[in-house]
């Protein structure tokens, strides 16, 4: 029939989009499913044959179509070439105007819609503003609300030395200092002014770049986006300890482990 030579495949619990990958899949190999189906040998001795109906097939379509976007979305978050944190609150706004009713929706679809609105809605709260401020440090995400004003440090007092000013003041020439709240404003607004970063461009790399620039900024910057946008990474290396220590590795040192995990995780 001239259709991709796939496999078919089978949902698993602990895999992310597996269900939709089972989805998606059927439907590409669907004519030949029900060709099969329909084959006098694998009816043999067969009362009846289980089949989908029209209606099944209309939901499995709509299906795939509303999570296709979610597939996209966790498959951005399972990366671990950089951090990702930056990343949330993009994808959170994105999913949730993906999900917005609409007066074509189906009965199934619109109710999908509402209870993954209602959880991705609230699933953040608390931390709005870490996310924020993570998405906005991200030159290939900025936010239009980012608030300079907010993200500044705390300025400190000036410390006054009037005994070396009254002795040299006249000796020096004196700069005009800028708070350290006005240096960080300026910094956001030269910031905001630059072109946004590609998203396959690796934001650590740019904002080591900018040091010089935006000394403030690239500071802040540093303290978001090492953080981990999701527990992926954590979990992995729990798999990859469970393929060294086996039955047959039972006698390995603590020490030797740990260096064995450190070599595969970052080999």
């Amino acid at each position: 029939m001239d259709l991709p030579k796939h496999k078919l495949i089978q949902d698993i619990i602990t895999r992310w989009n597996s269900s939709f990958e089972m989805l998606e899949r059927f439907l590409e190999q669907q004519p030949a499913i029900m060709a099969t189906l329909m084959s006098k040998d694998l009816r043999k001795g067969v009362t009846d044959v289980g089949t989908l109906s029209e209606s099944d097939i209309a939901n499995m379509d709509d299906i795939v179509q509303l999570m296709g976007p979610v597939k996209m979305a966790t498959t951005v978050m399972c990366e671990e070439d950089q951090p990702t944190l930056s990343v949330i609150a993009p994808l959170q706004a994105k999913l949730l105007k993906h999900l917005q009713p609409c007066e074509d929706d189906s009965t199934l679809v619109a109710e999908i819609k509402r209870v993954m609105a209602s959880d991705l809605s609230t699933r953040y709260r608390g931390t709005q503003d870490a996310l924020n401020i993570a998405s906005a440090g991200s030159s290939s995400t900025k936010l239009s609300g980012f608030n300079e004003e907010t993200t500044a440090p705390n300025e400190s007092p000036p410390c006054k030395k009037k005994a070396l000013d009254a002795l040299f003041g006249d000796s020096f020439t004196q700069r005009e200092r800028k708070s350290t709240s006005e240096t960080a404003r300026a910094e956001v607004l030269k910031y905001r002014a630059k072109d946004a970063l590609p998203l396959t461009e690796n934001a650590m790399k740019w904002w080591r770049s900018q040091e010089k620039e935006l000394p403030v900024l690239s500071t802040l910057a540093k303290r978001y986006l090492c953080i981990p946008g999701t527990s992926v990474p954590a979990e992995r290396v729990f798999s990859t300890a469970g393929d060294i220590v086996n039955a047959q590795r039972s006698v390995l040192q603590p020490d030797h482990v740990d260096q064995l995990i450190f070599l595969k995780k970052n080999l």
